[in-house]
């Protein structure tokens, strides 16, 4: 994923793609666009805005070191649970945090859509999650799934985000499908990634987003919205 987003970058007009943060056993450079390191503090101190597509305990690490640098973040990473994000959410004091869990548009315009939707129908409606990715995925459920739950919990204001089924399956890339059911009838809705490429209009709009804000947590629903407001 890190190289996906360091393609998408790199072939951005207005973005310069300085360098790729790696783990020092990751240090082969066989096809990169960018050199590699992991001098952390060094390429913070480099860069304007950090992308974070780890996993979400470094994720954390890389938040710390970003407030202390002054540095922005944007986090695609899996948060795991209301208390990771809620970890997250505090070093947004110093920085502006961007959350993207799933980069593409059409996903970040659903978890929007499906706050007000969840809002809308109330308790009466039971509320399903169902994720398929490929067999090898090793996060379920996936940072897609739950910030869906997520953002059907915000809606409703429940204590407990709704259930979420996760699926691996052959190669399937990534695959869900909320079911909104009462008594007498449901609403389904369903987001499929067709191809994996990454739009890298979103990625612009999150640089500039990040690089004129003040410290705040954002979603990147909202932000992609109103960048298509102004």
């Amino acid at each position: 994923m890190g190289r996906r987003v360091g393609a998408a970058l790199a072939a951005t007009d207005g973005i310069e793609f300085v360098c790729g943060l790696v783990r020092s056993s990751q240090l082969s450079a066989d096809g990169c666009l960018t050199p590699l390191s992991d001098d952390v503090d060094q390429v913070i101190s480099d860069c304007d805005v950090l992308f974070d597509f780890t996993d979400f305990d470094r994720t954390l690490e890389l938040a710390a070191k970003c407030a202390d640098g002054g540095r922005p973040l944007f986090v695609g990473t899996t948060v795991r649970s209301g208390d990771g994000l809620e970890s997250l959410m505090k070093f947004a004091a110093d920085i502006p945090i961007i959350y993207g869990p799933n980069i593409s548009r059409g996903a970040s315009v659903l978890f929007g859509v499906l706050e007000t939707l969840a809002g809308r129908l109330g308790p009466g409606y039971d509320a399903k999650v169902i994720g398929v990715h490929h067999r090898r995925k090793k996060e379920t459920p996936s940072g897609t799934s739950g910030e869906i739950a997520r953002r059907i919990q915000a809606g409703r204001g429940d204590e407990a985000p709704p259930e979420i089924v996760s699926l691996l399956a052959g190669g399937a890339i990534s695959n869900h499908e909320i079911i909104f059911g009462s008594h007498n009838d449901e609403i389904r809705i369903s987001h499929n990634v067709t191809r994996p490429d990454i739009d890298p209009t979103v990625l612009r709009t999150a640089c500039q987003w990040l690089t004129a804000k003040e410290p705040g947590f954002y979603g990147l629903p909202e932000v992609l919205a109103d960048a298509e407001a102004l």
